[in-house]
């Protein structure tokens, strides 16, 4: 069980009178201990229902949005330069933010679910 991990427990699962929300950056840094899988199974899920009974602020939302989207961009742009698309890394990973802004990733995802459906 990570410390820090727990501490992020404790702010949002002191009870509904002494909670205390979040910072952008430590639910940033939350959500990432949890899909990194730094904090272990049981305290994710302490943390998950701690937080909805809290009920999370548009702060704690963005944070959790931040770590998504870093992650959304390193997973891809790992993927584009280990694939061969992109000559190094930082070149998958400036690929995928264009593919991701641009709009041109949800559209190739509603094409194959087209395909699939």
């Amino acid at each position: 069980m990570t410390n820090k991990f727990r501490e992020f427990i404790q702010k949002v699962g002191s009870g509904s009178h002494t909670s205390d929300n979040l910072t952008r950056a430590e639910a940033a840094t939350a959500t990432k201990m949890m899909l990194l899988a730094e904090a272990t199974p049981t305290q994710i899920g302490a943390f998950l229902i701690a937080h909805r009974i809290k009920r999370p602020t548009g702060e704690e939302l963005a944070g959790m949005l931040d770590t998504y989207h870093e992650l959304a961009l390193w997973n891809g742009g790992f993927y584009l330069w280990r694939s061969g698309i992109c000559p190094d890394m930082q070149a998958g990973i400036d690929k995928a933010a264009e593919l991701i802004t641009s709009g041109l990733l949800a559209a190739k995802l509603h094409q194959i679910k087209m395909f699939l459906g």
